[in-house]
């Protein structure tokens, strides 16, 4: 729980872009036709990038711990950069301080979580964590509707807030975040990975009444210290193979959803709607996100991850279209809730089915380059979705419309990679999915 606070926290730099990007441009003289409007998004996602493959790499040699630390700290300095900025380029630049400190946070604490928790409840677990992050949005909206209207700086609050907020999650993870005993047995640290086991292991047993343990002899003395990056794991066909599926899978998933939380409000205005309402429309419509992941948490361990996954993206692009024509209020609130709602419940599927595709001692670099580079996806996806949206459309269908069509064909093609590319996971070990990768990579040396 205490990294699902933490995971709360830092999702607010995540969703608030969204809702400042409209009137930041105003306000700093950016039209939306201007290539510099999207910058921000772009280069927080390719922040996201550098974040996921650096501190996703150094996880593997400093601890899960101490780069969580990090990751809030960087957040915290470009939330208060990205406040002062006096155009958009420097908001592009400290967008991208920030970015860093997200795709970190988002790889690294799917990795911390799956390897404390039991394979029983890793999927619950981790949805737990990624359900807390996404009601996020809720307060994000909610503080939205009320300061970007009324206030003349108040994009400029919605920004700066994400120090504020990353403070109480440094201090929290320093005091009570342990370690990952599975990190520490590769690095040789058996004595304190037990005391590790032993502490969880009590909570387990008071929260539960039963524990399926993590053994200090499971790992062997050659390979205790061992810590793989991403070229090493490309040296083994079997993880080369899964970390291509994977970053496609995400490649095309973060075009639809970074589509959905940072251009669908500039969507709403250019189609007409004015600034408070479309906030509002865009809050009411995104409480279907915590509520997505909330049944992604209680799906995860009884169907089978990547059937799941499929199912929810099959789901999402019917109701991307739907969300693209309906023109009664209440009908695009609907159907952009249940566009929330599919990829509120795809997240924690997805971020337990990444992570336990790999062995410990390279989990965070393949879960860092997957979701890392993926974001590639979100980074190009407004210069893909507004060109779109500002067209005039084709076959007596508007631009408007034909931009969340083309949002909802991106997730079906997610999901159609993971359902007949993807290996079963359910109920298995994190050593018997990937049991035999670091014993043949040894071999081949």
């Amino acid at each position: 729980m205490l990294a699902a606070i933490s995971f709360f926290l830092v999702f607010w730099d995540v969703y608030n872009i969204g809702f400042v990007l409209p009137v930041a441009s105003a306000q700093l003289g950016v039209p939306v036709s201007n290539f510099l409007y999207a910058l921000p998004v772009t280069t927080g996602l390719v922040g996201y990038i550098f974040g996921e493959l650096g501190l996703g790499y150094y996880a593997q040699l400093i601890g899960r711990k101490t780069s969580l630390l990090i990751t809030l700290v960087i957040a915290a300095v470009g939330s208060i950069l990205s406040a002062i900025s006096q155009n958009f380029v420097e908001l592009s630049i400290f967008r991208f301080i920030v970015g860093i400190s997200i795709g970190a946070e988002i790889g690294l604490i799917s990795t911390y979580m799956s390897e404390i928790t039991p394979f029983s409840m890793r999927g619950s677990i981790v949805g737990i964590s990624t359900a807390v992050g996404m009601i996020e949005i809720l307060p994000v909206g909610a503080m939205a509707y009320f300061v970007i209207p009324t206030i003349s700086w108040g994009w400029r609050l919605m920004l700066g807030l994400g120090a504020i907020v990353a403070i109480p999650a440094i201090i929290m993870r320093y005091t009570y975040m342990p370690e990952s005993p599975r990190w520490l047995l590769k690095v040789g640290k058996k004595e304190q990975a037990e005391h590790e086991i032993q502490k969880m292991e009590a909570y387990i047993k008071k929260k539960f009444g039963k524990v399926d343990r993590v053994s200090t002899d499971k790992v062997p003395e050659e390979i205790e210290e061992q810590n793989l990056g991403i070229k090493a794991l490309f040296k083994d066909k079997k993880i080369r193979n899964r970390i291509f599926i994977i970053l496609a899978v995400w490649f095309f998933y973060y075009i639809g959803d970074y589509g959905l939380v940072s251009v669908v409000p500039t969507l709403f205005v250019q189609h007409g709607i004015v600034i408070s309402t479309t906030i509002l429309y865009f809050f009411l419509t995104s409480i279907g996100d915590p509520i997505g992941s909330l049944t992604g948490m209680a799906l995860s361990d009884r169907i089978e991850r990547k059937t799941l996954s499929f199912i929810t993206m099959g789901l999402s692009f019917i109701f991307f279209i739907m969300w693209g024509i309906v023109k009664f209020p209440a009908l695009i609130i609907i159907a952009g809730a249940l566009v929330f709602f599919t990829q509120g419940l795809w997240l924690p599927v997805m971020y337990a089915y990444t992570a336990e595709l790999f062995p410990t001692e390279g989990r965070s670099a393949a879960m860092g380059f997957t979701d890392g580079i993926g974001h590639i996806g979100g980074a190009i996806a407004p210069y893909l979705i507004l060109p779109i949206a500002l067209s005039v459309g084709i076959f007596s269908i508007t631009g408007y419309s034909w931009s969340f069509i083309f949002m909802g064909l991106t997730a079906l093609i997610a999901g159609i990679i993971v359902i007949a590319l993807g290996p079963k996971t359910k109920n298995r070990r994190l050593e018997d999915i990937s049991e035999t990768i670091v014993f043949k990579d040894e071999e081949s040396n």
